[in-house]
């Protein structure tokens, strides 16, 4: 077989099943009873196997051989799900992630897998933590009486869970009913015990074996349960799961239907099994998408000379040819545009894992809430977007969301939560990081941005709450006291601001202390080809970006005020500064003499400015060419396009004329 032919199917297919391992590792984490979500994950790893091993790859096929051991024990409860279980799965996930990419990289894919081999057969061989037989573990299910499911209902409608606690004493314990004791003294302590199972009698006249299970109702979490019972001497292993509404109502039929529900599921599930819809779509290649796009453009160009040509010549046939064709392109360009799109989600995957990882590192416990996943983007942005919201999180993490002890002293709940939301608004998409953290100490920034000598102590006085924000995102800026793997090196934000100002969009911050921070970024929906204002200034056509203007405006010359050196205008009530793009650009000044100014009033966030142009040509789509790498740090331009004249016009870059 040529495998060089099958490599790119491989990849793409690999990193498929590896991302959804991931996603429904942390589904199996909050849902570990559910077989349905181990024999989906079960089915990427096998999937993976069998690709591996036609490709010639022996690591992957090892480490995804022994991932369907572990599974497989799973969902025949011979194996408890829990948290270091889990652990030991994502790590041969991450291997095998590492594997895949330096195979995209042109590698061999071959990689130490001895360590992870070794993990996952400690975790397959020792029967100690598990529950050996699938009959044990039935024999364990609890039944409720109608008492016991209405107290458990009102608790998950007053925010308490419920939580079967299964503790399996060691073999050589001796004194059973004293760690019994030691256990139910300890879980007292976190809720309130509905029910045990053997009775409490039964429990202190130790007649059971060496599992008892406790039904606790609390707003304590499952792994902190767990650690707890964990720390008692001669415990061997603990499971603590939920009492979900769905387990109640099967006790419940338990009861009144007996055997029968265990011949009527399997029908259910077959029955599911045969559900699949057909995605009717094609993998194309993102180098011919590329391709496509590059030719797309030039024929805009050719179009809008033809369009000059055709406004030259005044002949009607050439008049309704052009007019076709701007019909048929902009279909055109709608069409490839909406296949560039990439829903963001894409990006937003990495994430519920990164944040699980680092919440245990730091040992805070965080809720991820993401949001408006199905948001789509334009794949040149969604590249470049990922490392800067990485580098959001984490601060969030490290620096933003306290510490357990330290939230429980302010009065806010253990858990930390993080929301990490998109959506579309205009032109623009937005993506939105708030955390319920510590927020931004004001005063510690601009203690340290005087100390940096980044302000001065007479500009720092001057400045508004946000202008002080905005300080943390300047260059080689930090308040972490000391400096961690994950951040606080002071190398963060001013490259997330820079990086995201390089896209065509900016970031605002809204912070209160103690109460957490919002990131938002806005960011333009395409790259490529965006609608813009030309303005003529002297002999030469500028663009200015449509998605920047909030209005045009001819003004009297003698409206224009003077303050501290700075051009102003009233816009309905807002005193806005003028911007003078001929000073900027080194051009003949404007003729102030005349009686009437030509403004285009821009925005950035909140902020607005006036630019003053010599008149204005009109709205155009325009295909946005960049200036290349020795021209990359002109100020205010942001790149160029060839007109239908066939000159070269600069677009100005809005957000670097408003400070």
């Amino acid at each position: 077989m040529e495998i060089a032919q099958y490599l790119g199917m491989f990849l793409d297919e690999s990193k498929e099943h590896i991302q959804a391992c991931n996603e429904l590792l942390l589904k199996l984490e909050k849902n570990s009873q559910d077989v349905s979500i181990v024999n989906e994950i079960f089915r990427s790893a096998h999937t993976l196997k069998g690709m591996a091993a036609t490709m010639g790859y022996g690591n992957i096929v090892e480490v995804t051989h022994k991932m369907e051991n572990i599974l497989d024990a799973i969902r025949n409860s011979k194996i408890i799900v829990t948290t270091e279980i889990l652990d030991t799965v994502f790590k041969a996930v991450d291997l095998l992630e590492e594997m895949v990419l330096e195979i995209e990289a042109g590698g061999t894919g071959e990689k130490d897998v001895s360590e992870i081999l070794n993990a996952l057969n400690r975790i397959e061989s020792d029967h100690s933590i598990l529950l050996t037989s699938r009959k044990k573990t039935v024999e364990q299910a609890i039944v409720y009486d109608e008492y016991e499911m209405t107290v458990i209902r009102q608790s998950h409608e007053e925010g308490f869970n419920a939580f079967e606690i299964r503790v399996l004493l060691r073999e050589d314990c001796i004194l059973k009913a004293a760690r019994v004791f030691m256990v139910f003294e300890l879980v007292e302590k976190f809720g309130e015990i509905i029910k045990s199972t053997p009775s409490i009698e039964q429990l202190e006249n130790e007649d059971f074996d060496f599992l008892f299970t406790i039904v606790l109702l609390t707003k304590s979490k499952a792994d902190t349960l767990r650690k707890q019972v964990m720390n008692i001497s001669e415990v061997e292993n603990v499971l603590v799961l939920p009492v979900t509404e769905g387990a109640i109502q099967t006790s419940d039929q338990d009861e009144s239907q007996g055997y029968a529900v265990a011949e009527i599921n399997p029908k259910k599930d077959s029955r599911v099994r045969t559900v699949h819809q057909t995605n009717k779509t094609i993998r194309v290649n993102t180098d011919r998408l590329d391709n496509l796009m590059n030719l797309f453009e030039e024929l805009i160009i050719d179009r809008g000379r033809l369009q000059s040509i055709a406004n030259e010549l005044h002949n009607e046939d050439l008049d309704e040819t052009v007019e076709r064709m701007t019909r048929i392109t902009s279909d055109l360009q709608s069409i490839i545009l909406k296949m560039r799109m990439v829903p963001v989600e894409t990006v937003f995957n990495r994430f519920p894992k990164m944040v699980r990882q680092m919440a245990r590192d730091l040992g805070k416990d965080i809720n991820l809430e993401i949001t408006g996943t199905e948001t789509e983007l334009d794949r040149t942005v969604m590249d470049e977007i990922g490392d800067p919201l990485v580098h959001l999180i984490r601060n969030a993490i490290d620096h933003g969301i306290e510490s357990p002890a330290v939230r429980f002293e302010k009065g806010k709940p253990a858990d930390g939560s993080i929301s990490l939301r998109a959506f579309h608004s205009g032109n623009h998409v937005y993506i939105e990081l708030e955390d319920d953290g510590a927020g931004i100490n004001q005063e510690l920034v601009l203690e340290k941005a005087i100390n940096s000598g980044i302000v001065s102590k007479e500009i720092a006085s001057s400045l508004t709450d946000d202008q002080i924000l905005e300080l943390i995102m300047s260059p080689g800026f930090s308040t972490a006291e000391r400096v961690t793997d994950l951040s606080g090196r002071g190398v963060g934000l001013d490259v997330v601001k820079s990086k995201i100002e390089s896209l065509g969009g900016y970031i605002t911050i809204k912070s209160e202390q103690d109460q957490g921070t919002l990131f938002q970024i806005q960011l333009p929906l395409t790259l490529s080809i965006i609608s813009v204002m030309l303005v003529n200034l002297g002999e030469d056509v500028y663009a200015i970006p449509l998605s920047s203007i909030l209005e045009v405006a001819i003004i009297r010359t003698s409206d224009i005020m003077n303050a501290h050196n700075q051009k102003l205008i009233d816009v309905r009530g807002n005193i806005v500064p003028l911007v003078n793009l001929k000073e900027i650009f080194e051009m003949n000044n404007c003729d102030e003499t005349r009686v009437f100014q030509s403004i285009v009033i821009v925005q950035k966030g909140e902020k607005m400015a006036g630019i003053m142009v010599d008149s204005f040509i009109g709205q155009q789509e325009i295909v946005l060419k960049s200036l290349g790498d020795y021209l990359q740090s002109v100020y205010a331009i942001s790149g160029a396009t060839i007109l239908g004249s066939g000159k070269v016009a600069l677009v100005v870059d809005c957000n670097a004329l408003i400070k």
